[in-house]
């Protein structure tokens, strides 16, 4: 399910399981793709790399995606106008105050002092400032620092930057934070989540979900 540049970059891996990983993500993203719009197989889907890296379909492109991978935990969404998305498997963050020092806004950090459960609060900023700077295709060449995120203990967080607003869908799993940021609030409230968990040999179990509603 992988092409050229896809195998090239995978054999290049050192570590066996950040290849696994690496190979699974794109093999589900072209899935995906393909699954939304059927008339297009898996390895026929080519991308192109944006001035920051985001990656997105050659255009004419009939959905815009987005992927990111954490652990061996992988997430791909498809969506009708530009979407970022991150996902995070926590870690014991004995340098989080440090971190939150370098990459969260003032009015951030006060938020997160006020939590009870630092590293869920820490790995919600982390992924709402990750998932928007990959939506708007920034990257960190934007600092995150200079970002500020709205309403905060909202099921919808919103924020104006790059001259629109954006709102955001935060969902914590055991272990793992996922945050899906967009234009449009009400594209994001008709959001499904399909969670895929492949625990029993190569069988892959489905369950489907809504995000929580705002």
């Amino acid at each position: 399910m992988l092409d050229a540049q896809e195998q090239a970059r995978h054999a290049r891996f050192l570590c066996e399981r950040t290849a696994r990983t690496y190979a699974h993500a794109h093999t589900l993203k072209r899935c995906l793709l393909s699954r939304h719009h059927p008339l297009q197989e898996p390895l026929s889907w080519r991308f192109e790399s944006g001035p920051a890296g985001k990656p997105s379909l050659i255009a004419p492109a009939p959905c815009h995606f987005n992927l990111s991978h954490s652990g061996d935990a992988i997430a791909v969404a498809v969506a009708g106008q530009p979407v970022g998305l991150d996902i995070e498997s926590h870690r014991v963050l004995s340098d989080g105050l440090a971190i939150a020092q370098r990459v969260f806004h003032p009015r951030e950090r006060l938020w997160l002092q006020d939590q009870p459960d630092f590293t869920a609060a820490f790995y919600r900023l982390w992924t709402l400032k990750e998932a928007l700077l990959k939506a708007t295709g920034e990257g960190f060449t934007q600092a995150p620092e200079a970002l500020c995120w709205d309403e905060l203990d909202a099921p919808m967080p919103a924020i104006h930057h790059a001259g629109q607003h954006w709102h955001a869908l935060g969902l914590a799993l055991p272990g793992t934070s996922l945050a899906v940021v967009m234009g449009q609030a009400q594209l994001l409230r008709e959001a499904t989540l399909h969670e895929l968990q492949s625990r029993e040999g190569e069988r892959l179990l489905g369950r489907l979900h809504p995000f929580p509603q705002p």
